[in-house]
């Protein structure tokens, strides 16, 4: 690949909502216009933080649905929600309230409420009485992207390093919170058991750049090659799905990923330009539907927030570049 293939690929994935997804809000509590009745209902400080942060999680768990429905959902059973270090930090407790079986679909609320083996675990149930055999979470950890996948068949959830195994056991932190994860899931379902990890010698590695140096010795002249992966692990994760969904689906993932790297191999600069137009129609899709698709699902999201009392206001700024939505909401109290 040329170094200007590179930057094209890299100056697609850095417009994409897969390279950065943004999520801020305020949220102002509008209180009755009788004193009385606020002072009596005056919500805490901590009461306050609690709903700013609930509001925020809910933002963040929709904020790439539009791009798990374009790319990986017609196929495969993706839950719309987005599991990343921050939001794991509040979601180690386990939420004694839940019904993990599946038997009822959850709303946002009880997704944000549940904690991270809660809900692979709720994913799980569900998908698989919906009868998918598969279920797909985007799941990143330390700014780096990884995919799981819960193969119901075998009983595992597989964590896809675009990287490859190799840098998976070089950075293990990815795999120790999930396996920790699934022993725990595994309380609310006899779906899961292990975890694997999967991913080959690295399609991102694959997709990369090579480095070529002649080395001189006593016995002779041999070249060195090196191979360096190119900043793009939101795109690949999320094209090698929408092409196992499309091209492999009956084929076992770990098989699908060796297929691919072969395939990468004997024609990387085709696949490289697939990688970029991938990114070019996710970008010009997202510029057109996401604001409008956020929005709708926002709109149902934040009727199960509950306000005691008076109204919330709350402005919503979230997604990237020309793919945003920035726009005010009015919840009321019941």
């Amino acid at each position: 690949m040329s170094t200007s293939d590179a930057t094209q690929i890299v100056h697609e994935y850095k417009q994409s909502l897969l390279y950065s997804c943004r999520a801020s809000v305020r949220v102002k509590w509008i209180l009755p216009s009788s004193t009385a009745d606020a002072q009596v209902h005056m919500p805490s400080y901590q009461d306050r933080n609690k709903v700013t942060k609930l509001v925020l999680r809910f933002v963040r768990a929709r904020s790439l649905s539009p791009v798990i429905d374009t790319l990986i959902r017609f196929s495969a059973c993706a839950p719309h929600v987005c599991m990343d270090l921050i939001d794991l930090r509040y979601s180690e407790v386990d939420n004694p309230d839940l019904d993990c079986s599946g038997k009822e679909k959850w709303s946002m609320m009880q997704k944000a409420s549940a904690s991270f083996a809660q809900l692979i675990a709720y994913s799980s149930n569900r998908c698989h009485a919906d009868g998918f055999s598969r279920v797909l979470i985007p799941y990143a950890v330390d700014k780096h992207w990884n995919m799981i996948v819960v193969d119901v068949g075998e009983k595992a959830a597989l964590l896809f390093e675009p990287n490859g195994v190799r840098y998976a056991a070089q950075n293990p932190h990815p795999t120790q919170v999930l396996e920790r994860t699934i022993h725990a899931a595994s309380k609310w379902t006899p779906l899961l058991e292990t975890v694997r990890v999967c991913g080959g010698e690295g399609v991102q590695t694959a997709l990369g750049l090579e480095t070529q140096t002649v080395h001189h010795g006593r016995e002779g002249s041999h070249v060195i090659t090196k191979r360096l992966g190119l900043p793009i692990c939101g795109a690949v994760i999320f094209w090698v799905m929408s092409e196992w969904m499309g091209k492999g689906a009956n084929m076992r993932f770990d098989d699908f990923v060796d297929l691919l790297l072969n395939d990468i191999d004997r024609e990387k600069a085709l696949h490289v330009q697939k990688v970029t137009f991938f990114l070019q129609s996710l970008n010009a899709k997202m510029h057109q539907t996401y604001a409008s698709d956020i929005d709708s699902a926002l709109r149902k999201d934040f009727q199960h927030i509950p306000v005691p009392v008076g109204t919330l206001n709350i402005r919503v700024r979230v997604g990237q570049r020309n793919a945003h939505l920035d726009k005010k909401y009015a919840v009321t109290a019941a």
